[in-house]
């Protein structure tokens, strides 16, 4: 179920580019991270790790399915410093980093794991790294299937980060290949003290 599901997925996605939020982080991306890892954790068909690869990071790509890395090399061929990972965010492990970009990704980690990866992506990331992420607030329509927190709730989760950026917004428009939906997002870029 989830292979087809996804396939749709990155069949709808596939001609996106880099998502805003990603976009909105180079105000405050460092002038040299050759040597800086970077995980863009969801990564679908890669337009935020092409993003990333492209300034200069060596980002490790994850996703739940190997299908996902069959549409990123058809669209940019062989990413230079990307390492392609299979696997969900509950099993993964991270190794320490400067950046994790997780969009739209953590609300559709299992609820009793939602703890648990929030913290794993805490500890991994290095003093003076950043976490770039969306979270589904609680008018979001899939409230009901997914993980959602308020504003507070996200701010509770970084306070060993100081904000750079914050915004709420909600927006009716279509899910990827799917009906109209009210969207409840809250977006994030973060510092680790």
């Amino acid at each position: 179920m989830i292979g087809v599901f996804m396939k749709e997925y990155y069949e709808q996605t596939k001609g996106r580019s880099t998502r805003p939020l990603l976009m909105e982080f180079l105000k405050y991306i460092p002038s040299d991270v050759s040597n800086y890892t970077a995980y863009d954790l969801g990564c679908g068909v890669g337009n935020d790790t092409n993003f990333m690869s492209e300034n200069g990071y060596r980002v490790k790509a994850v996703d739940i399915s190997a299908d996902a890395f069959v549409y990123m090399n058809k669209k940019f061929g062989k990413l230079e410093h990307v390492e392609q990972i299979v696997s969900s965010l509950e099993d993964l492990t991270l190794e320490p980093c400067n950046l994790v970009n997780a969009s739209l990704v953590l609300p559709f980690v299992k609820s009793s794991d939602f703890d648990v990866v929030l913290e794993r992506i805490a500890v991994a990331i290095k003093s003076k790294g950043f976490f770039v992420g969306n979270f589904f607030g609680p008018k979001d329509d899939w409230k009901n299937k997914f993980v959602v927190k308020s504003v507070d709730e996200v701010k509770s989760y970084v306070k060993s980060f100081d904000i750079l950026y914050i915004k709420e917004t909600e927006v009716d428009a279509p899910s990827a290949g799917g009906p109209v939906k009210h969207w409840h997002i809250i977006d994030i870029i973060c510092q680790k003290k």
